[in-house]
């Protein structure tokens, strides 16, 4: 259990951060700025190469952020939403979200297609372990992930493809600055395939 040894003051406070964490990450405002980096980022750097791209937004709320917040920015055939539902959401949200196995299966080979207009995924969770498609080169991280969780999210983007030296990970969350321990070794072995841009996205420029 996380908060195991903590007294109840202490659980106080790192409930009132993680709070504050989700109300800054699921921001209307925050996350249309960083939509406007991300196509930029994404035409300019990944496009013209041939690649694709994956944002993994802080959690389900924010996925459907993340979707509203593109479709105003991109064709609607070039991103798509991977994520799971549940019993307990409205229909609209099922008719919005849910995919059958081979509604999925379809969709990720479009997405694993170069010739196909589908170039950007939005997930929260699914696709972080075990997705292989090597033509995913950038990863937009918007979700605190720790330990092995970060080492398998970040391993998305390093399978080999034609003309792809490396992967790319953009980190809004600063959870890079934690990477060594993730991947046993020095991050300056990784430091060309990470693009950390905590300077130029801050709390105080966002809210």
């Amino acid at each position: 259990q996380i908060t195991s040894g903590l007294t109840n003051a202490d659980e106080h406070i790192l409930s009132e951060k993680a709070g504050k964490l989700k109300e800054f990450l699921s921001s209307d405002d925050t996350i249309d700025k960083k939509s406007d980096d991300i196509i930029k980022h994404y035409r300019e750097n990944v496009e013209p190469n041939g690649f694709k791209a994956m944002i993994v937004a802080y959690d389900r709320n924010c996925v459907d952020k993340y979707k509203k917040a593109l479709a105003k920015r991109m064709d609607s055939g070039e991103f798509a939403v991977v994520m799971s539902t549940s019993h307990s959401d409205s229909q609209e949200w099922k008719d919005d979200y849910s995919l059958t196995r081979d509604e999925q299966s379809e969709l990720l080979k479009k997405f694993t297609n170069p010739n196909n207009p589908l170039k950007i995924l939005i997930v929260t969770s699914k696709l972080l372990r075990g997705f292989d498609a090597s033509i995913l080169q950038t990863m937009y991280l918007d979700k605190p992930l720790k330990n092995q969780a970060l080492l398998q999210a970040v391993c998305r983007t390093n399978r080999l493809y034609p003309n792809k030296t490396n992967g790319i990970i953009v980190d809004y969350v600063g959870v890079l600055d934690q990477i060594g321990k993730a991947l046993a070794y020095d991050l300056g072995n990784v430091s060309k395939t990470i693009v950390n841009i905590t300077s130029k996205f801050t709390i105080k420029d966002m809210l």
